[in-house]
This record gives structure tokens, sequence and C-alpha cells, in this order.
């Protein structure tokens, strides 16, 4: 019963510690946050397109694939909990909440332009 007590205090206070380190952004900070990421994203994205040996209609629709896979809601579901976490003003700790994300979404253009010039 000890056993049961000390492990109910202990869960108790990590969840309330956790909730502690939780930073408070206004939706207007998170909403401006997550726009200029997927607009960062895109750019990158877009720019690093332009450099390939490609012609011009394949370079767009590789951007446009990229725009179209992008989900802004998705995005904040799987990064939010981390992103909270991070001290606004750490831009490399909130930088690498975006990385499993970012990880999935360089598969899936990968393995679109795979499909796209098949060998």
């Amino acid at each position: 019963m000890k056993r049961i007590a000390i492990s109910s205090l202990l869960v108790l206070a990590i969840s309330i510690g956790s909730s502690a380190f939780a930073y408070q952004y206004t939706e207007q900070q998170k909403s401006a946050m997550y726009d200029l990421f997927v607009a960062s994203y895109i750019a990158s994205i877009s720019q690093q397109v332009q450099a390939y040996p490609l012609p011009s209609n394949k370079k767009q629709q590789i951007i446009s694939f990229a725009k179209n896979n992008v989900n802004k809601q998705q995005l904040i579901n799987e990064t939010w909990g981390c992103v909270q976490t991070k001290e606004p003003m750490d831009q490399l700790g909130i930088q690498s909440c975006f990385i499993p994300w970012s990880k999935k979404q360089s598969a899936d253009l990968s393995e679109f332009i795979l499909k796209m010039n098949p060998y």
C-alpha cells in the first residue's frame, strides 16, 4: 500500500511539474510561428528545387507537391507538445521539435521525385 501511495505521489508530482515547464504562447503567437515555419519550409524547398537540373514544369510539380503535402494542423499536432516546452528565445530548441516532421516530409518528397522520374 505504501508503494502505491508513493508511486501515485510521484506520478502526480511529475504531471504537475511537466505542466510547469510549458511556456505560455498566445494563439496569435502560435499561429504566426507555424505560418512562418511553413512559409520558410516552402521557400527552402523551392530554392533547393531551382538548383536541380530539371525542366521548369518538373520543378513546378515538385514545388506544388511540397506545398500540398504540408498540413498545418497535422504539423501543429505533431510538434506543439515539444515546442511549448521550449523557451520562446531558444530557436535551436524550437527548431529541434520540427526534425521528425521534416524527416517525414523529406521522405514523402523523395518518394514523389522517384515516382516522377522512374529509371
